[in-house]
């Protein structure tokens, strides 16, 4: 019989291969299907050049027993390849990737390759979490979303799964994982401020120390009105560390820094 017989389900979709037989004397192979193993019917034959089949038009989510034989030129019929089954549904979606922004994560994903795709589904949970919570839809052309609305510093999983025009739906996407936190370019202080925050207008430092360290090259430090006291035992450093950074305040003509250590009392 034929060997190495493989059933690959698609959408709608059933593509099947095989090993090209060694016979020189084989007419063609006649290809068989059934709702089980042991029910196989003829449906089709191809020529005996033929290594694949893709059987159509079928119904998702219906699993297809399929076997194969070899005619000979004088009629006679080998014994059935070892069956094989497959399901048909949406392919797979592949290529998701996450990249996570201030209270947002935008997901991107590669474009489906077969047909028959309405929509893509997200999905997605806190990462501590494991109940999966649907979040939105897009069109099956769209290949990105942006997600809003996401809390700062809490760990997310998103999967994305695609859905066929019958409404028939894929398997899940690999698990992607992101962490939303804000980086600025602007860091902002404030007298209600803790340097447990984020640095963000809404959750601001108390400290220019921390707002320093947090800082990247290029960015601005934003400070609020207001007067800023620190006391440490030890030393307390301003660190630029070689960054190029804007100290502005908001709300006063000026800004101005006190520094007081053993009796002595630095003005900038």
């Amino acid at each position: 019989p034929p060997s190495s017989l493989t059933a690959t389900p698609l959408y709608q979709q059933v593509n099947l291969s095989w090993s090209a037989s060694s016979s020189d004397s084989i007419a063609n192979y006649l290809i068989y299907r059934g709702a089980s193993s042991g029910g196989l019917a003829i449906i089709d034959s191809v020529a005996s050049t033929a290594t694949s089949y893709s059987d159509v038009n079928l119904t998702n989510g219906t699993t297809y027993y399929y076997g194969i034989k070899t005619k000979q030129a004088n009629g006679d019929l080998s014994n059935m390849s070892t069956p094989v089954s497959a399901t048909p549904a949406p392919e797979t979606p592949v290529g998701l990737t996450v990249t996570a922004g201030h209270q947002q994560a935008a997901l991107s994903w590669t474009s489906p390759s077969g047909a028959g795709i309405d929509s893509v589904y997200i999905y997605t949970k806190l990462s501590s979490s494991s109940s999966w919570t649907f979040l939105n839809k897009v069109a099956g052309t769209d290949t990105s979303l942006t997600l809003t609305g996401l809390t700062n510093n809490a760990p997310y999983d998103f999967v994305i799964f695609y859905v066929g025009i019958d409404f028939s739906v894929s398997a899940a996407s690999e698990l992607v994982s992101a962490t939303p936190g804000y980086n600025g370019p602007v860091w902002y202080m404030s007298t209600n401020g803790s340097d447990s925050y984020d640095g963000s207008v809404n959750t601001p430092f108390s400290t220019l120390a921390y707002a320093v360290g947090k800082a990247n090259s290029g960015d601005t430090v934003s400070i609020a009105a207001g007067t800023y006291y620190g006391y440490n035992e030890g030393n307390r450093f301003v660190d630029p560390n070689g960054k190029q950074l804007v100290i502005m305040g908001a709300g006063a003509d000026s800004t101005g820094f006190n520094l007081q250590e053993n009796g002595h009392l630095f003005a900038l």
